[in-house]
């Protein structure tokens, strides 16, 4: 029941109920997103056994990523699971699959997931282990299938025919002999492999087919080295807030002025930095990281605070991108001296905030006041006019004035930032970071169904295979996990969510390999997305007869159709044609046996002109004519 449903019925405080969780006698699970009270009488229930099962995971999961990246920790880690293992059987729930052995070997490859079985995409059935019996099977299945013109043929008709039809014909009398439920899986696993069904929607049902194509949419240190350190950290400008129009209430407020930068550690070279009006998340937090990380490639380390840049969000990124990064030991700021000395005493407080007239510094003794008041002044800009003139100070002032600065040599000197940054960039080989590594480790996705080389992604539009990353049509038409750079819509990622095979190539796609990389159509311009759809649309038809009909001999079933004598009771409808024929031939002759002749008693003679003999009269032919 939900936690709050259980605090009520219980009367028990929140204390209370936390007490029993840490003595082991209740348990808890979150399912979407409610939380939900369990008592140990209930972990009998499979389900809610699965659930509570699936958030443990789900905690160990990010220890092993921790682990692949840091070997040294990897004891401890495994201590540590084993140690919440041990706890949860003595409660009653056995975590499979978490053993020491299994935990050291999920931290060296990374592989969360079981090992698909070797023999996943065999065919089991002993008959079909057979090549010639499964040629047969795909040609009667392709025959069948492709010979229904209905918009969706039915796989149960289509194996029903086949098992009809291997009673009838000797040539298939080994189909007979496969049970009638794996002869229909085996069916719908040759039309899904085969891409049947899509060569199918495409010569009955094109505008389904059509629908589902691509188509066209109208940091000054001496020991450090260059570019091996970023350095991250956040500031509430100096000033007494700044003009934000509210439009709810149609008019302006004072709000504070939040910034979090990203500088090259060696230089105080500034490579991202972000302003609001609200205190940051860990999300803009990530994203700000992302960025410097998409400009200025791999650094060796990232130094930062215990603050946003340490939370789970940018942690997470750093590891999957297999970046170090050190937030330092609590309240100690001098691990990312050059950042501070930016933010504090030394360059953005006195060269740029103290320039505004509602500067307030860091401390009450440094509010600026023109009278006996000590409170700050009213701001008389808007946050448009802030941001305005800080990217002019950052690019400018900032960068340019000559400032002193010790090398290597112990030797003191002047130079501007930006002149000290170039002379280091200048023989610097940047190590840029796959977009494809980067959008995995960023971890935002969404999941989408491909069409025909053709992804609809809601308001970024429509995305195509990039050269050489042009699916096979067995892959078409699935849902794929969607991994995608916020900052970067260009190009998407799909990753498999479920295991896929391709029998003309024997290639595999197991759940969760890479797939494809798709481009936006919107960065192209309208003739060369004109020429693209066309030109992609072609190729995946061509592939898509390919795909059917050259791993199939169609001759092996030829002449087979749905309306075979085999599959209709043969020569019934004949026969019984011929019993009705006859039962008419033989009351025609009966018939005729007993109205041939008349005879016309005497009284009726007279009155005829003609007194010769009666003429014969064939009523029957009469009656026919008629």
């Amino acid at each position: 029941m939900r936690l709050e449903t259980y605090l009520k019925q219980q009367g028990i405080s929140k204390r209370t109920l936390y007490n029993r969780i840490s003595e082991g006698t209740i348990f808890t699970y979150t399912d979407k997103g409610v939380r939900h009270v369990v008592e140990r009488s209930e972990l009998a229930n499979s389900k809610i056994r699965k659930k509570i099962i699936k958030e443990i995971v789900a905690e160990f999961e990010p220890l092993i990523s921790r682990g692949h990246f840091n070997p040294d920790s990897r004891a401890d880690i495994v201590q540590e699971i084993q140690m919440k293992v041990e706890e949860w059987k003595d409660r009653g729930v056995e975590i499979k699959g978490w053993s020491s052995v299994s935990c050291y070997r999920k931290m060296k490859t990374m592989k969360l997931q079981r090992q698909t079985r070797s023999d996943k995409f065999s065919r089991k059935n002993p008959i079909l282990q057979d090549s010639d019996a499964y040629q047969k099977l795909k040609a009667l299945v392709y025959n069948f299938y492709q010979g229904d013109k209905s918009k969706r043929p039915s796989v149960r008709l289509v194996t029903q025919r086949i098992e009809m039809l291997s009673k009838k014909r000797e040539e298939y009398w080994e189909l007979a002999a496969i049970p009638r439920s794996t002869l229909r899986d085996n069916v719908t696993k040759i039309i899904d492999r085969f891409a049947i069904d899509k060569k199918h929607v495409m010569e009955n049902a094109y505008n389904s087919h059509r629908r589902k194509r691509l188509y066209n949419e109208g940091a000054f240190t001496r020991d450090l080295k260059f570019m091996e350190t970023f350095m991250l950290d956040d500031k509430v400008m100096d000033v007494a807030g700044t003009q934000v129009w509210n439009e709810l209430r149609g008019k302006f407020e004072t709000r504070k002025i939040y910034m979090w930068m990203v500088i090259e550690g060696k230089t105080m070279f500034p490579l991202a930095y972000e302003i609001k009006t609200r205190e940051f998340k860990a999300e803009d937090v990530k994203q700000l990281l992302l960025k410097a990380l998409m400009q200025m490639g791999r650094p060796k380390v990232v130094l930062m605070d215990n603050g946003l840049a340490a939370s789970k969000k940018c942690v997470e990124l750093l590891d999957r991108l297999g970046i170090a990064h050190d937030p330092g030991p609590a309240y100690e700021p001098l691990h990312k001296q050059p950042v501070e000395r930016m933010f504090g005493t030394g360059f953005v407080k006195t060269e740029f905030n103290a320039q505004w007239k509602n500067y307030i510094g860091g401390g009450r003794a440094e509010v600026r006041h023109t009278g006996k008041r000590l409170s700050p002044e009213e701001a008389d800009h808007t946050v448009e006019q802030f941001i305005r003139e800080f990217d002019n100070y950052i690019e400018g002032f900032y960068q340019i004035r000559e400032r002193e600065i010790t090398d290597e040599d112990f030797k003191k000197e002047l130079i501007s930032i930006r002149d000290n940054f170039n002379r280091h960039y200048m023989y610097y080989e940047k190590e840029m970071i796959d977009p494809v590594k980067l959008r995995l480790a960023n971890m935002e996705y969404a999941i989408k169904k491909v069409g025909y080389q053709m992804l609809e992604f809601g308001k970024h539009g429509i995305y195509s295979p990039s050269p050489g990353h042009e699916i096979h049509p067995v892959l078409c038409d699935k849902k794929y996990a969607v991994y995608y750079n916020p900052l970067d819509m260009q190009s998407v990622d799909l990753y498999a969510i479920e295991d896929h095979l391709i029998e003309e190539t024997g290639e595999t796609k197991e759940k969760g390999m890479f797939v494809a990389t798709f481009e936006s159509l919107r960065s192209k311009s309208n003739r060369e997305r004109q020429a693209l759809v066309a030109e992609t649309n072609k190729k995946f038809e061509k592939q898509l007869r390919k795909a059917a009909e050259s791993a199939i001999d169609v001759n092996l079933a030829k002449g087979v159709h749905a309306f075979m004598p085999e599959l209709n009771e043969a020569g019934s409808i004949l026969n019984k044609r011929e019993e009705l024929h006859e039962k008419m031939r033989e009351l025609e002759s009966d018939f005729k046996h007993r109205a041939t002749r008349i005879d016309i008693p005497e009284s009726k003679k007279a009155s005829r002109v003609n007194l010769d003999e009666p003429e014969e009269v064939n009523l029957f032919d009469k009656w026919k004519h008629l």
